[in-house]
């Protein structure tokens, strides 16, 4: 039996398991949701009552979601990367290129440093 698979944001390693930003606790589906709840609340009680967002999906849909969050930061940092190397390149300020694209919500600024 595997138990639980959890994942905390999107944040350095001491960061994340200090406070984290989210927290996804799959279970496996011999678990029942009332058993899921329970062991989450065992587990994680001090960040569950300090608010911290809480989802708690069957195995597979955590570690998908554990997978997808690091692949898209990856995706997130090697764009930045390549652009700063354009902007190099044509002279342009990357750092202010990185603030501007910053500031678009659907983008958002954690990441966005060449």
């Amino acid at each position: 039996m595997r138990g639980i698979r959890s994942s905390c944001g999107n944040r350095s390693p001491s960061r994340t398991c200090s406070a984290p930003t989210g927290l996804v606790l799959g279970f496996e589906t011999e678990y029942t949701w009332a058993r899921a709840v329970l062991r989450q609340r065992q587990c994680c009680e001090k960040f569950i009552e300090s608010g911290t967002p809480t989802i708690v999906p069957d195995w597979a849909t955590a570690e998908l979601a554990k997978a997808s969050a690091n692949a898209f930061l990856a995706t997130k940092i090697s764009f930045i990367d390549a652009i700063a190397e354009v902007g190099e390149a044509s002279s342009a300020d990357v750092t202010t290129l990185a603030d501007i694209l910053g500031h678009d919500a659907r983008i958002g600024r954690r990441g966005m440093r060449p």
